[in-house]
Order: structure tokens, then sequence, then C-alpha cells
């Protein structure tokens, strides 16, 4: 099984310190540019996310903590076997949704899986079905795929809605990493 120290550590890098873009829908408080208070991120943890928390005072710890209440434990990322899979399914998760329980990173895999020849529903949800279809594959096979259709899932977020294709090569080039 996985485990989070590592898995959080490389979010951690990926997301870095405070920042108050008024021009990210996730930075206020309302989920939308002008939407209630300007707040920020840190850390990750959006303002959009988390609106009752104090964002710029934001912990380390803190952020921590909220990661594997709301993401790791809550999807159960640690049964995935591959601690690299399991990592890049947390850091895509933080990009994608307000938690882990079911969304895009979930539907991801089971896209990835079945890019793999794994047969899974895709329906967002992390049963055991998925976690035992995701551990039977090579992981570096399933690693490959899941980026792949991050990639593809990043682009069509960009296609879909213009103003966020700002964010587009920074978001290919974390789901590659």
């Amino acid at each position: 099984m996985s485990d989070f120290d590592p898995a959080v550590a490389v979010v951690l890098r990926h997301e870095g310190g405070f920042q108050r873009d008024a021009g990210d829908r996730g930075n206020w408080t309302g989920g939308a540019v002008g939407s209630g208070e300007l707040k920020g991120t840190k850390f990750g943890i959006s303002a959009a996310s988390y609106p009752g928390e104090d964002i710029e005072g934001m912990t380390e710890d803190r952020a921590r903590e909220i990661y594997y209440r709301d993401f790791w434990r809550l999807a159960g990322y640690g049964l995935i076997a591959d601690q690299s899979v399991a990592t890049k399914l947390l850091d895509l998760a933080v990009t994608m949704e307000r938690n882990g329980r079911r969304g895009p990173a979930v539907e991801i895999l089971q896209r990835a899986i079945g890019a793999c020849g794994g047969r899974v529903e895709v329906d967002g949800r992390m049963g055991t079905m998925t976690i035992a279809a995701a551990n039977s594959l090579p992981a570096e096979e399933l690693l490959v795929a899941v980026k792949r259709e991050a990639v593809e899932h990043y682009r069509g977020i960009a296609e879909r809605n213009p103003a966020m294709a700002k964010w587009l090569v920074g978001w290919e080039a974390r789901a590659r990493a």
C-alpha cells in the first residue's frame, strides 16, 4: 500500500505558497471571480473549496491535515499498491476536485485502467473493483496511461472554457511530471 507523506510532499512542491490572483475563481470564497471574498490559495488550499479557512495564515501542517482527511483517506489512494500511481492521483485530485471522494482524478484512473486492458466502470468512484484493477496492472504502464488521460482532461477543460486555457501549459506539465 502507498504512503501519504511522500505523496503530499509532491503536492506541496507543486502547489507552493500563498497567492491572491483576482482572476482565479479558486481564490474567491464564492467560487467565481468577484463572488464572495478574495482570500487566495496557499499550499493548493483554495478559498473556493475552503471558505472558512484562514488561507493566508494556513500552515503546511494544516494543509497536510486537509489533504489527508479530504483527499487521501476519503478517496482511498493509500489502497493503491504503487506509490507513484497513488502520488499522481493525489496530485491530480488537488487540481481538479474540492475533495477526493468522487471526481475527475478517479475517472482518469478508470480510463487509464481501460487503456491498459483492464475493465472497470468509469463512474468516478474509488471502489474495490477500481482498486483491484489498478493493483493488477503493471505500475509503469498504468502511470503512463494516467498521465496521458490527465493531459486529455486538462485539454478538454481549456476547450470548453477558453478563459481557463491560460493554465493549460502548467497543467500539462504537472500531469506529465
